[in-house]
């Protein structure tokens, strides 16, 4: 399902992010 795609795709992100902002 394109939601379910888009709901990981927004989840990877987001640790894609956080893994970003938390290495200095």
């Amino acid at each position: 399902m394109l939601g379910r795609r888009f709901c990981l795709a927004w989840e990877n992100d987001k640790i894609l992010a956080f893994l970003l902002k938390d290495a200095p």
